[in-house]
C-alpha cells in the first residue's frame, strides 16, 4: 500500500512532467506490481510491525540498558514479519557481500540465526526453544526475511525517487538510483521457493 501511495504522489507531482526523474516510471509500477503478485503468492505472515524498522528508530533506554525504545511509528501497523526483520538486518556494507547479491545479513550469519530463534520462540504456541515446530518456525522467519530484501530496496528506490520529484536535490537522484540497483540485482529472492511447510 504504501508503494501505491508513493507511485500516486510521484505521478500527480506537479514538477513531474517537466522534469527528467532518476528512473523510469513504467518500469517502477511495473516492479511494484510484479512484487506484489509474487508477496501476495507468497503467503506471508502479516503481524502488527514497526514499518521502518532499521537500528537508528530503536533507543537503548538510558535507565535501563536492557530495555529499548522504539521511534519513528508513523508507519507502524498490520505489515509482512519478514519486512521488519529485513529491514533491520539489511547492510549496504561492500565486505559483507557475496558474490555481489548477499545485501541482507546471510542466513547462516549467527546473528540473524539467534534473532529468528528467538522470534520465533516469542511468537505464542511456539514459546519454548525446544518446541516442535520450533526450528521449522526459525527457518521459515528467515526465509521471509531474506523474501523482503528487495522489496525493502524498491521501496527505497521509490522513496527517493519522489523525494527527487519534490526537491531536485542531487543525493536523492543518487540514493534512487542506487536503491534500483538493489532491487534489480536482489529481486531473484522473489523467485525462491518457501521453506515454510
Amino acid at each position: 500500500r504504501t508503494m501505491d501511495i508513493m507511485l500516486a504522489q510521484i505521478s500527480t507531482s506537479e514538477n513531474t512532467g517537466t522534469l527528467r526523474l532518476p528512473l523510469p516510471m513504467d518500469e517502477l509500477r511495473t516492479a511494484c506490481e510484479t512484487t506484489r503478485q509474487k508477496i501476495e503468492a507468497s503467503e506471508s505472515t502479516i503481524t502488527f510491525g514497526h514499518g521502518d524498522l532499521k537500528p537508528s528508530n530503536i533507543l537503548l533506554r538510558k535507565e535501563d540498558p536492557t530495555s529499548i525504545q522504539f521511534i519513528d511509528l508513523e508507519l507502524a501497523g498490520p505489515n509482512y514479519r519478514g519486512y521488519d526483520i529485513t529491514k533491520l538486518f539489511r547492510t549496504d556494507d561492500e565486505a559483507m557481500l557475496e558474490n555481489g547479491q548477499c545485501l541482507l545479513l546471510p542466513a547462516s550469519s549467527p546473528v540473524l540465526q539467534r534473532f529468528a530463534a528467538e522470534y520465533a520462540a516469542a511468537i505464542p504456541g511456539n514459546n519454548l526453544h525446544n518446541a516442535p515446530g520450533h526450528k521449522n518456525l526459525a527457518s521459515c522467519v528467515l526465509h521471509e526475511a531474506h523474501l523482503f530484501e528487495p522489496v525493502s530496496w524498491l521501496e527505497a528506490a521509490l522513496f527517493f525517487q519522489f523525494a527527487w520529484s519534490q526537491t531536485q536535490t542531487e543525493d536523492f537522484w543518487q540514493l534512487a538510483e542506487h536503491r534500483w540497483r538493489r532491487f534489480q540485482e536482489t529481486s531473484w529472492k522473489l523467485d525462491c521457493p518457501s521453506v515454510c511447510v
